[in-house]
Formats: C-alpha cells, sequence, structure tokens
C-alpha cells in the first residue's frame, strides 16, 4: 500500500516523494515494522514451575496406571488362553480316543462252580464287560444270601431307625407337656 508523504507516521518530510510502508522509524532509512510471534525461551516463574511438576507427577502416576492395567489385561487374558487350550487338549484327546471314561451300573457275576467273574453292564441288554478267572481272595464265598438278603438287611435297618426317631418324637411330646 502506497503512503503519501502527509500521511506518514513521523509526520517529517520524507526525502522519497511517496512512503512504501508505514514509516515509524527514522526519517531517512524506511525501516519495516511488523507484530509477529517467536518461539523463545523464557524462565519459568516459581509458581509456573510448581505446578508444572504437579502436573508431571500426575502424568507419571497416570502412566503407571495404565501400566499396571495393563500388565492384569495380559496376565487375565493369558490364563484365558492357557484355559482354552487345555479344553482343546482335553476335547482333542476325547476325540482322538473316540471314547470317554465314566461310571456305569455294573452287574459283577461270581460263579464258584467255574471260579469265573463276569461283569455286564445293567443296561437292557446287558454288555459284557469283562470275564476272567478269580482271584484267591474272590474265591472265598461269603455267608451272605446274595442280594435278596442284602436288600432285607438294608430293610431292617431303615426299620430300626424309623422307629428309633418315632420314638425320640413321642419323647419329646411327652416332655413338652
Amino acid at each position: 500500500m502506497k503512503i503519501d508523504r502527509e500521511t506518514c507516521a513521523l509526520k517529517t518530510k520524507c526525502k522519497k516523494k511517496t512512503c512504501v510502508e508505514d514509516c515509524s522509524g527514522w526519517a531517512d532509512a524506511h525501516i519495516r515494522k511488523k507484530s509477529d510471534t517467536r518461539l523463545l525461551a523464557v524462565k519459568l516463574t516459581e509458581a509456573e514451575l510448581l505446578k508444572t511438576g504437579e502436573d508431571l507427577s500426575n502424568e507419571i502416576e497416570k502412566a503407571a496406571l495404565i501400566e499396571l492395567e495393563l500388565k492384569t489385561m495380559k496376565e487375565q487374558y493369558k490364563a484365558k488362553t492357557a484355559e482354552a487350550e487345555g479344553r482343546i487338549a482335553s476335547l482333542s484327546s476325547l476325540v482322538r480316543a473316540k471314547a470317554e471314561m465314566r461310571d456305569v451300573s455294573v452287574t459283577v457275576i461270581s460263579d464258584y462252580t467255574k471260579v469265573k467273574v463276569r461283569v455286564e453292564t445293567a443296561a437292557k441288554p446287558p454288555v459284557l464287560v469283562e470275564e476272567r478267572d478269580m482271584t484267591p481272595s474272590e474265591t472265598q464265598q461269603h455267608l451272605a444270601f446274595g442280594q435278596e438278603w442284602d436288600k432285607a438287611q438294608e430293610k431292617k435297618r431303615k426299620e430300626a431307625e424309623k422307629a428309633k426317631k418315632e420314638k425320640e418324637a413321642d419323647k419329646k411330646k411327652t416332655t413338652k407337656k
């Protein structure tokens, strides 16, 4: 922008007939003056230094908490991964063996005349699980009369317990009166 002599900032006679810029400096030397910002090192005040120290401390604490959270998450996912891998190993062994060990009701048949033991499933129809010779301890016959005798003994035991409970209940009733 061209400025004429009369509007010159110094209001002095310029040697040039028209000023190129605002003459805010010497009349003889035309000096350009403009506002600008520059990044310069400025010494911090005590208050600014204290505030910056607090901010630094807070950020260090935040970073430590984030690091701890990351470590915890890594451990959790490591445990989840190990659990999944264990389950995979278990299932793959089941698939490979095509069988699983389970408790199954069986009937053990001891034939003392043939000195043999047969183990069959209790399912209908029974499936032979094992047939073998008796061990020396198995050849000793028990005085019991089989499953019927065991059932009769169990029934007697239950009846005795029931009678005992009834006596105790009668006893409590009579002591309350």
